[in-house]
C-alpha cells in the first residue's frame, strides 16, 4: 500500500511494515502525483526475465521493482471506499503517470495478482 500525506510517502507491506526506505524511487514517484493525499492499494513486485513476479528478487533489493496499483482508497482527504470500484479505478488511472515505469495501473485485484504470481513460481 502506498500512502501519501502532503509530500510525505509511506510504502506499507500487508503485514504493516514500512518499506519506504527500501524503495525510494517508488516513493518519489508517488510523492510527485498531482494530489495533496492518497492511499493506493497495490503490490510492489520485482519480475524475473520472463516477467513473472519473483519474491526472492524483491527481498534481495538488487533488481528493479514496480508498484502495481489496484485500487484508490483515498484521494485528497476523501475516503473512496464506499464508491463503486469502477469509479475508484477511473480516479486511479487519472492519478497515475501513464509514462511511469515504476507505478503501474493494474486492472487485476490483489487476490488475482497474488494467485497469478504464486502459480507462476511453481
Amino acid at each position: 500500500m502506498a500512502e501519501r500525506r502532503d509530500r510525505h510517502v509511506r510504502l506499507i507491506t500487508k503485514n504493516g511494515f514500512d518499506w519506504t526506505d527500501r524503495f525510494p524511487a517508488v516513493a518519489s514517484e508517488v510523492a510527485a502525483f498531482n494530489c495533496t493525499s492518497c492511499v493506493i492499494d497495490g503490490e510492489i513486485v520485482s519480475s524475473d526475465e520472463r516477467g513473472v513476479p519473483s519474491f526472492a528478487q524483491l527481498r534481495s533489493r538488487k533488481h528493479p521493482v514496480q508498484l502495481y496499483a489496484f485500487d484508490l482508497v483515498e484521494l485528497n482527504g476523501v475516503d473512496l471506499r464506499n464508491e463503486p470500484i469502477e469509479t475508484r479505478k477511473e480516479l486511479l488511472r487519472h492519478l497515475l503517470n501513464p509514462h511511469s515505469t515504476l507505478v503501474l495501473y493494474s486492472e487485476r485485484e490483489r487476490k488475482e495478482q497474488w494467485n497469478k504470481s504464486r502459480s507462476a513460481q511453481r
